[in-house]
């Protein structure tokens, strides 16, 4: 199947929303954010022309994302990149202690092992052998899956325009 180029086109113009972070300041930074939303709308508009419920729904629901994408960096630009350690530590420390106080995690090792032991029983089966394959088609002789054994091709059928594709020999 293939993309819809307008819709891959509007997200490839929200993609420009990412770039905020290089505004050299808080006028710049709006600005760059509303004319990256605005274009979004450009493409939107034609996936809104195909007049398809799941498209409309698509673009509508990807143009409210990126509308509050610009409200909270606009909101909040100048304080998002600018973490000075000072913040409380309790809550980091609240996740770690819970996470390495978990009991339920000894017995993963156990499970690990049985898969392993499941990956070699499927890695010691056989592989399948293919039938070997000598034919001529279209001035291409197609040898395959002949392994150790000799192929031999009689004077009478080359000629100086044949070309062989050898797989698996």
């Amino acid at each position: 199947m293939k993309a819809p180029p307008n819709h891959i086109k509007t997200v490839l113009d929200g993609l420009q929303l990412f770039s905020w972070i290089f505004s050299p300041d808080r006028a710049a930074l709006k600005s760059h954010l509303e004319e990256a939303n605005g274009q979004i709308q450009f493409y939107g508009n034609k996936v809104l022309g195909l007049n398809k419920d799941k498209d409309s729904e698509w673009f509508l629901a990807y143009r409210d994302l990126a509308q509050k994408f610009v409200d909270f960096v606009i909101a909040n630009g100048e304080t998002i990149l600018n973490w000075t350690g000072s913040e409380d530590a309790a809550g980091v420390e609240a996740f770690l202690n819970q996470a390495h106080s978990a009991a339920p995690a000894q017995a993963a090792p156990a499970k690990v092992e049985e898969k392993k032991e499941e990956v070699k029983a499927v890695a010691k089966a056989a592989p399948k052998v293919k039938a070997p394959v000598r034919e001529f088609r279209n001035k291409i002789w197609s040898v395959e899956n002949f392994g150790a054994e000799e192929v031999v091709f009689n004077e009478d059928e080359l000629e100086k325009n044949h070309r062989f594709s050898i797989i698996n020999c």
